[in-house]
Formats: C-alpha cells, sequence, structure tokens
C-alpha cells in the first residue's frame, strides 16, 4: 500500500518518510478520490519509482547525508529512477529482475547466460552476519551497459548460493569503475536492514494493523509508528555506545 524511506548507518536504522500508493484504478475514480479525502495534488497516478524518487528528492533537499541508494527490483527496474539517482551526484545497487538482458563485450545477453560465463575463479566468497549467524555467499561483478538507460557503463552483481549454483540475484551499480567488488556487497547488505526496519514496524508497532479509511488516517498511522520506531532507534543506539563505553572501561 505504501512506499517507504529508510535510513541505514552503523548506529542502526530508522524511516524517514513513507507515501501511500494509490492504483491507477483509484486515480480514475473521482467519487471514491472523494470519499477518501485525498487531496486534489495527489489525484495523479504515479508509479512506485516517481513515488519513491519524491521521497528521495525530498531528503536530499533536507540536507539528510548519504551516498548509497539500495532497492529491491521494483525501483531498480525503472531507469527513469536510476538516471534520476545518478543525476543527483548518488551510487545506486539496485537489484534487477530477471527478465533484462544487456550488453557484455559487445554482446547482448540474459543475465542467466553471462552469469554462465563467469569462471569459478572469479567468484569471491563473502560474508555477513544474518538474523541466525554467519550467511555466505558468493559473488562476482562485471561491466556492463544497460541498453533502456544513458548511463554508459556500470556495474553488475551476481549473487549465486553456495547451496544452488542456479539461485541467482543481480543488481546495478553505478559506482566509479575502481570500487572494489566487496564494498559494493557491503552497500547491498543494507537491504537486509531495510527489511529489518518493515519487520520491526509491522511486527512490534502495528505498521499493518491499522482499518483507516482515509488519507489522513494512513498517513497519521504511519507518522506514529514511525516515531514510535525513531525514539526505539534512538534508545538502542544509546544502549550500544553505553555497553562499548563500558567495554573500554
Amino acid at each position: 500500500m505504501g512506499v517507504f524511506l529508510g535510513y541505514v548507518s552503523p548506529k542502526g536504522h530508522a524511516f524517514l518518510d513513507r507515501r501511500l500508493y494509490l492504483p491507477k484504478g483509484w486515480c480514475e475514480d473521482r467519487e471514491r478520490l472523494l470519499g477518501a479525502k485525498i487531496p486534489e495534488a495527489a489525484h495523479e497516478f504515479k508509479t512506485k519509482p516517481q513515488l519513491a524518487l519524491e521521497l528521495l528528492e525530498r531528503s536530499w533537499s533536507e540536507g539528510i547525508p548519504m551516498q548509497w541508494v539500495v532497492a529491491d527490483t521494483t525501483y531498480g527496474n525503472s531507469p527513469g529512477l536510476r538516471q534520476a539517482i545518478a543525476k543527483q551526484g548518488h551510487y545506486y545497487v539496485m537489484e534487477l529482475g530477471a527478465r533484462h538482458q544487456l550488453l557484455y563485450e559487445g554482446k547482448r545477453l540474459s543475465l542467466k547466460s553471462l552469469a554462465a560465463t563467469i569462471s569459478a575463479e572469479d567468484w569471491l566468497l563473502l560474508s555477513r552476519l544474518g538474523e541466525q549467524g554467519p550467511l555466505t555467499e558468493l559473488w562476482a561483478s562485471r561491466r556492463v551497459i544497460m541498453p533502456n538507460d544513458d548511463l554508459g557503463e556500470q556495474w553488475l552483481l551476481i549473487r549465486r548460493s553456495l547451496a544452488d549454483a542456479d539461485e541467482l540475484s543481480c543488481y546495478l551499480c553505478n559506482a566509479p569503475a575502481d570500487t572494489s567488488l566487496s564494498d559494493m556487497v557491503s552497500v547491498a547488505w543494507a537491504r537486509h536492514d531495510i527489511e529489518q526496519l518493515l519487520k520491526e514496524g509491522k511486527h512490534q508497532l502495528g505498521m499493518a494493523d491499522y482499518e483507516v479509511r482515509s488519507w489522513h488516517g494512513w498517513h497519521r498511522h504511519m507518522t506514529l509508528v514511525m516515531l514510535a520506531h525513531s525514539f526505539l532507534a534512538f534508545k538502542r543506539a544509546q544502549q550500544r555506545e553505553k555497553k562499548a563505553l563500558a567495554d573500554v572501561a
């Protein structure tokens, strides 16, 4: 129902902003729009990537420090969003749907076909700490060109499961050509913090437990959830700092 902007830093994660997503059918039903008290300015249909860009532009205008943007395929599949982020001087690591084709060394290939050309020694074994302990994955990267944008050569990151070689995830990244694979993967892993953020909002703070039927009601509910989570994130960061000082002492 909504598009949410989260923030991840070494001190934790928190919500920044939210926007209600209205399906096209709603935007074409004026009686329904008026009944839900949706303001005139929001009557125009906007895709989730368009709403995401509005949230990002608002955060940039307010000077919130950030260099990277991460997102799943809903947003990574949007060339317009990718280009807008790059135009503002930011880097992204955005998941790409498996249906895409790209240009690699002058050849047009599917993502799966390109992954099949990567030799065993080109896969890098990397680990991260998951909810149930360490998780190890294979990663590789290639410089590619996307036919549906004008950003030129950029990175394609490919994640392969150790348990199943056919289980692949792909990400586009516009970071400079000299950026290390491990640095880009560490950014990609920030997606898990965002997933954890949404899980905390739903399971601990009632994010999905609302029965509102109006624009204002939905935004008020989400604002209170975000405010409560921000308070808890702040207290969590305080506790970490206290523990770190105690450990040093």
